[in-house]
């Protein structure tokens, strides 16, 4: 009967009712006893490192019986680490375990999201549709090109001209003007000789001059 009290849930954390596994507490409560095992772990090892001091100081003392003590105590905390050791194989094992499912589930759960909105885009749309759209969007784009090849077309009396004819008028209304430009080459008239002396002489009265101002 589900209303009796139940001593052993009292005792050991449960309910009269399941509850469900929970991946993320799990491996935290694995986290946790690891590190609790560790630390025993690394507590016996410092007490082994002592009692073996302990037993090479009673061995130098002749004290045979506190000796055997100190190895029994080491005997029985190597046991104890043995222990621990696959405990903590055991935790690590679990934990990569559960570290994987979680990592797994967290996929699933984004490849499922990915799936619904999928669906929910594709459901909006169909084969048939994107076939008439696209044939409407090839359309559209053949008339927007003749619009504008229609406004770039020349009109009025620029129609009228061939462009080798207005190629030919260009060229000779250029050889036109540059027969205009050329101008007849100027005589040649001789420059009048001016002996050396005179030209010396004339030079030093003009430095004089400019030194004197």
């Amino acid at each position: 009967m589900s209303w009796l009290w139940n001593p052993f849930g009292y005792f050991f954390g449960g309910s009269t009712q399941e509850q469900e596994p929970n991946q993320e507490e799990a491996i935290k409560s694995l986290r946790e006893s690891e590190k609790f095992m560790k630390k025993k772990q690394e507590y016996l090892e410092k007490k082994v490192i002592e009692e073996k001091a302990n037993a090479i100081k009673y061995g130098k003392q002749n004290n045979k019986r506190l000796a055997i003590q100190a190895l029994n105590r080491i005997n029985t905390f190597e046991k104890e680490l043995n222990h621990i050791d696959k405990v903590l194989a055991n935790i690590e094992a679990n934990k990569y375990t559960l570290e994987n499912a979680s990592s797994n589930s967290q996929m699933l759960k984004g490849f499922m999201t990915a799936n619904k909105a999928l669906t929910s885009a594709n459901n909006n749309m169909n084969a048939a549709q994107v076939d008439e759209l696209m044939d409407d969007l090839s359309e559209q784009q053949g008339i927007a090109n003749q619009i504008a090849e229609a406004i770039s077309s020349p009109i009025g009396c620029y129609t009228d001209f061939d462009d080798e004819e207005l190629a030919k008028q260009l060229k000779d209304l250029e050889q036109e003007k540059q027969e205009q430009v050329t101008l007849p080459d100027a005589p040649r008239v001789p420059l009048p000789f001016v002996p050396a002396k005179v030209a010396n002489k004339e030079l030093e009265e003009l430095e004089s001059w400019a030194n004197a101002s």
